[in-house]
């Protein structure tokens, strides 16, 4: 049995997009252990959820832009990639199915059409809540000059007998609304290998990539597809604990889980903390 702390720490951005500019530090919030009761006070930690699907053929670029993102801003940036909707359904060769309960709920409430797109947190861009690809940076960057919101705490404590984690988490709002909040945990696999289609020969072959490999690929809801309510007060912790089985077919070192704190009323994602399942 192993317990992993999840405890990120300041990151020097070594890549910048043109024209992108450096954020100041104090880059993040110390996320954990939970018996600390959370961290310092930082810049607020964003979410992208990227729709995507097997069978879009414009998705590979998308995700090699999400790795971009993922490289420049590190730990502040989290990714879940929601396969639903036509273009994640099994046809001919493409016979993996990554479609969830959850992800198939979310990408109907909030109205995706088309893939490849995204949510940054829940906040629209301009009138747009969903973006697509060219619109997620400049959404991101205008996130980021804003202070955190919440501090969140996550640790798992992972049974290989049993392929079983036990989830513990604790969360912090620093001035609360007058407004119902949810958090919401689920988990994700990263680095899964199955054909995908591409029009990009610059990306990868085409028609197919047969050995593509899908990231941060959205597995199942632990606490609910919309999470579970949390009593908020200012300055109060509130904590919980949650187990849940993976699935055999799973690589758990792949494995991780992805908490984030949302308002009800908008669905605006606040904060949200990563922590591995089994390192």
């Amino acid at each position: 049995m192993k317990i992993n702390n999840i405890g990120f720490v300041s990151i020097f951005l070594m890549l910048l997009f043109t024209g992108c500019e450096k954020i100041e530090a104090p880059y993040l919030i110390n996320k954990g252990p939970v018996e600390g009761g959370g961290g310092e006070t930082g810049k607020r930690v964003i979410l992208l959820e990227e729709f995507t699907g097997h069978a879009c053929v414009n998705c590979p670029e998308a995700a090699l832009l999400v790795n971009d993102l993922k490289t420049l801003y590190g730990e502040q940036l989290l990714v879940i990639s929601v396969h639903a909707g036509f273009f994640a359904m099994p046809l001919g060769e493409l016979t993996a199915d990554y479609r969830t309960a959850a992800g198939t709920a979310i990408n109907d409430y909030f109205g995706v059409s088309a893939n490849p797109s995204g949510m940054v947190s829940r906040r629209p861009c301009g009138s747009a809540l969903i973006l697509g690809k060219n619109q997620w940076q400049g959404a991101i960057e205008a996130l980021l000059q804003e202070d955190a919101h919440a501090e969140i705490a996550l640790e798992s404590e992972y049974d290989e007998t049993h392929g079983t984690t036990s989830i513990t988490w604790n969360l912090r709002v620093f001035n609360p609304e007058d407004d119902d909040y949810y958090f919401s945990l689920v988990l994700i696999e990263d680095d899964i290998v199955s054909p995908q289609k591409n029009s990009n020969p610059n990306v990868g072959e085409t028609p197919i990539i047969h050995d593509y490999h899908h990231r941060h690929v959205l597995r199942g809801d632990i606490n609910g597809i919309w999470g579970e309510q949390v009593d908020i007060a200012a300055g109060n912790q509130v904590t919980g604990t949650h187990t849940y089985t993976l699935s055999g077919e799973w690589e758990p070192e792949n494995c991780s889980i992805i908490g984030y704190l949302y308002r009800n009323s908008t669905k605006e994602i606040l904060h949200a903390a990563e922590v591995q399942v089994n390192e």
